[in-house]
């Protein structure tokens, strides 16, 4: 459709720019905690002379969870930099502008979630002693493995002993050692020709990880 301007001569109405493609962060992206600083980045649109950013966070209100704006952002370049709130979940679109009115602003891009939630450590796997190993050495010395964790900083190690002599259904455990070791063995001294067990969770000191959930008990056995 054509339109006369106030000279008289005609022109065409303005088209709406292109959508800006996302570029960066990608949909679904994890973060870890700290720091909460965002680079927003995407594509250039041909004749945009701008763009306006949207970043939201995940928030309970007195009437249930919603989507509240964090910033409203209009800028020349093809990035921006944001601080996020909290540890919630985010998300962010971005539409182009025109200054000179030859184009209407374009269509928003789809939203691109985001998430700053703290990850649970894997939980250790265990390798040694294998469950149900009988032992007859003595002294009792006794090495446990597993394998290492990705950003564990250490291990807790709890070690029980029966105090019924088998194990059984119903069986009385005795706590023996629990403590933390940096890395993904321990060697320690058994106390008695009886049966124990054992178990490990990962842990790490940064902080930036949640605690895994204990390994599976994994029996063993001394005759002597």
């Amino acid at each position: 459709m054509m339109m006369k301007g106030e000279d008289g001569h005609a022109k065409s109405n303005p088209t709406p720019l292109a959508t800006p493609e996302p570029v960066s962060p990608i949909n679904n992206q994890h973060f870890l905690p700290y720091p909460r600083t965002l680079n927003m980045v995407w594509k250039a649109v041909t004749e945009a002379t701008g763009y306006i950013v949207t970043v939201q966070f995940y928030s309970n209100t007195p009437t249930g969870k919603t989507w509240l704006v964090k910033s409203l952002l209009n800028v020349t370049s093809t990035s921006v930099t944001v601080d996020f709130p909290s540890n919630v979940p985010g998300r962010w679109c971005v539409s182009a502008v025109d200054s000179t009115g030859a184009h209407t602003q374009s269509p928003d891009s789809q939203w691109s979630t985001f998430d700053f939630t703290v990850q649970i450590l894997d939980t250790p796997k265990l390798l040694s002693p294998v469950n149900g190993q009988t032992f007859s050495n003595y002294p009792r010395k006794t090495t446990l493995a597993w394998n290492p964790v990705p950003n564990a900083t250490g291990y807790v190690v709890t070690v029980d002993c029966c105090l019924d002599r088998q194990v059984l259904s119903n069986s009385k455990w005795q706590n023996v050692i629990k403590t933390i070791v940096p890395t993904n063995s321990f060697t320690f001294d058994f106390n008695g020709a009886q049966p124990g067990r054992w178990c490990v969770f990962a842990i790490d000191s940064t902080n930036l990880h949640q605690q895994s959930t204990p390994s599976p008990w994994s029996n063993f056995n001394y005759t002597v």
